[in-house]
C-alpha cells in the first residue's frame, strides 16, 4: 500500500481553530494549516476601542466550568483567570449604576 502524506486544513483562527492547531502541533505529527478570512486572529475575541473612553473586550470572555478544554489550556499557558465570586458586582437601580452593597 502506498503511503500518502496527509495535511489537515483548519477553517478559522478563532478559539476553536487555534486550539485545534495547538493540539495537532503538540500531540501529533500531522501537518496542518489554519485559514482565516479576517486580517486578525482570535475570531469573535477582540478589543473594541473608540466606543467609550476605555476599551471593551468582546467575544469569548467566559470559561464555563473548571473542567473545560479552555480552562485547562489557560492553566497551561499561565493565563490569569478571574472567578466571578471575586468580582465586585454592579447593578442598574433606578437609572443609576450602583455596587451590589447599595442595591439591596
Amino acid at each position: 500500500m502506498e503511503s500518502r502524506r496527509r495535511k489537515i486544513i483548519i477553517i478559522g483562527a478563532g478559539a476553536s481553530g487555534l486550539e485545534a492547531g495547538y493540539i495537532l502541533k503538540n500531540y501529533s505529527s500531522i501537518s496542518f494549516e489554519i485559514l482565516e478570512a479576517n486580517n486578525y486572529i482570535g475570531g469573535r475575541v477582540k478589543e473594541l476601542k473608540g466606543f467609550a473612553d476605555f476599551s471593551l473586550d468582546l467575544g469569548g470572555e467566559w470559561i464555563h466550568g473548571g473542567r473545560s478544554i479552555i480552562a485547562e489550556h489557560a492553566k497551561k499557558v499561565g493565563a490569569h483567570v478571574q472567578g466571578l465570586d471575586d468580582l465586585q458586582k454592579y447593578y442598574e437601580f433606578d437609572g443609576k449604576i450602583v455596587p451590589e452593597s447599595e442595591a439591596s
